[in-house]
């Protein structure tokens, strides 16, 4: 959490919040969210209650970035579970930081640090949850 707070503060966002959630428990909020941001966190599948967290605290409207590796599976099960008729889903597989990522793992290989690399273990996917407007 501290180095989320540092990331926000370094780059002056003033209408940025951060939390740490009990995705089980979600807090009753008087304001809900346009933009919820989360990474790595549906890799077991205790943790899919996310989503009805996510449900409690977006817009109507509103979108989720959910970064999250496939990890045998996991994010595809997680994906089964959105209901479609509350989310459009968008899932992509090579995200923008493809290039950054290798180019990271090449300066690391350079240096000789160990190449452990699995994709399936490590290369973030990115998931776009669209909040549907219900009319």
């Amino acid at each position: 959490m501290e180095n989320v707070q540092r990331i926000v503060a370094a780059n002056g966002l003033q209408n940025v919040k951060s939390y740490v959630l009990d995705w089980s428990s979600p807090p009753e909020v008087a304001q809900k969210f346009d933009t919820i941001i989360a990474s790595d966190c549906v890799y077991f599948e205790r943790y899919h209650c996310i989503i009805d967290c996510m449900e409690k605290l977006i817009v109507e409207g509103g979108t989720v970035y959910l970064a999250a590796p496939k990890r045998k599976g996991s994010l595809e099960l997680f994906l089964s579970k959105v209901n479609r008729d509350k989310w459009n889903v968008l899932l992509v597989e090579n995200p923008m930081w493809n290039a950054a990522l290798q180019k990271s793992r090449s300066a690391a290989a350079e240096k000789g640090a160990p190449q452990e690399f699995d994709e399936d273990l490590h290369f973030p996917r990115l998931v776009i949850l669209n909040r549907i407007i219900w009319q």
